[in-house]
């Protein structure tokens, strides 16, 4: 993010809801950041319990409630989990037993 920030440009075009971004970017790199953490704080949460990769994506921590169509956003949340639990391994506040992923 911090990379973005430093690029010289007066719009930007962003991926999904966003669209085209005018001007400082900085409020919206801040509420960016602030929504992983906030996603990584509730599946810490959640990892209180050992859960499975299947369990994750069914809590929907990133849509917040099932969406349809299912495939696409089950796609979508397991995608962005998988980051989450990747980061958190690599952290080593998370470890992974067999299928099963729970807190250290």
């Amino acid at each position: 993010m911090d990379r973005l920030l430093k690029l010289p440009a007066d719009v930007y075009i962003t991926s999904h809801e966003m669209g085209i971004l005018e001007g400082d970017i900085a409020v919206v790199v801040e509420q960016y950041l602030d929504a992983i953490d906030r996603r990584e704080k509730k599946l810490v949460e959640f990892l209180k319990q050992p859960r499975t990769l299947k369990e994750i994506v069914n809590h929907w921590i990133i849509y917040g409630k099932e969406r349809t169509p299912r495939f696409f956003f089950e796609y979508g949340e397991e995608a962005m989990m998988r980051k989450h639990l990747e980061r958190l391994l690599r952290k080593g506040l998370v470890r992974q037993n067999e299928d099963c992923f729970a807190l250290v």
